[in-house]
């Protein structure tokens, strides 16, 4: 499972989501092509007038390059978000005390989810129980191992805690850890940052409100921090309650059986017209 959305544009499915999809450039590339002409009027006048270019040329001209301007702000935020996430995952990772991981070692050896998630794996992929130790919810603790837990039951808990992780994206399947539409939302507040940090150099803006420059900074940042939040929140934190998981498992047992029924009741085909 990807730990990032595929965006994409499709054409062949005209819906409003794909419509507005298409118009989201504008928002960024109008904000650093009307900032400009605001922070220059006077260079803009300069420029129409040398060119000989009308009202309405000039109109088309803007559109058209709020269009362009707006794509390659997206592109500079999608690259650098990119960038962050790379870094601050490595950071993570190396780091033992900053790795994200999930502790379901508890959660992972109640009896009820382990019975329902056996019967939902079956008899070769459930975890071979310990020799000697009967049962699938076994509950490993000091009490009942006072001189240790052995290797054996360490490891089938451990294949337990692997299961609850796994099942939880098999519930899931289908389902991104970052939805495409919050992906391109903060996009594209990125990219309006990066054009008003760019409207901020002509204008000087950051000499008159410093304040402003830094929330904007703030913003573009805290934007660009999406993908790296989605993948460390994905390996820190469960994606379903414990509860919700074992309804969802036992759902998916309750479906497969009924297909099952359905299956053997149907009458075989070479007999269908007898």
């Amino acid at each position: 499972m990807a730990l990032l959305p595929e965006v994409h544009v499709s054409l062949d499915r005209p819906t409003i989501q794909h419509i507005y999809q298409l118009f989201l450039p504008f928002f960024p590339g109008g904000t650093l092509i009307l900032g400009l002409a605001l922070a220059r009027p006077d260079s803009l006048a300069y420029f129409a007038a040398s060119r000989g270019i009308g009202y309405y040329s000039l109109i088309v001209a803007a559109v058209f390059l709020a269009y362009v301007a707006g794509l390659m702000l997206y592109s500079l935020s999608l690259n650098f978000g990119a960038i962050l996430s790379t870094i601050l995952n490595q950071l993570c990772w190396t780091s033992t005390k900053c790795r994200p991981t999930r502790n379901n070692a508890t959660t992972s050896q109640n009896h009820v989810w382990r019975t329902v998630a056996a019967a939902f794996l079956g008899k070769q992929l459930t975890p071979s129980s310990p020799a000697g130790l009967a049962g699938s919810g076994l509950f490993t603790s000091s009490n009942d191992f006072p001189h240790g837990v052995p290797a054996s039951v360490q490891q089938y808990d451990l294949d337990w805690n692997d299961w609850y992780n796994v099942l939880q994206d098999y519930v899931l399947r289908g389902v991104p850890v970052l939805p495409s539409e919050v992906f391109f939302l903060f996009m594209i507040i990125q990219a309006t940052g990066w054009a008003l940090l760019i409207v901020s150099v002509p204008s000087r803006l950051g000499r008159q409100h410093p304040v402003a420059l830094v929330v904007i900074a703030l913003l573009v940042v805290f934007s660009a921090l999406t993908q790296f939040g989605a993948s460390y929140f994905y390996f820190k934190y469960d994606r379903l309650p414990a509860m919700e998981l074992t309804a969802r498992l036992l759902a998916e047992i309750r479906e497969r059986e009924d297909g099952r029924s359905s299956g053997s009741a149907a009458p075989p085909a070479g007999n269908a017209g007898n």
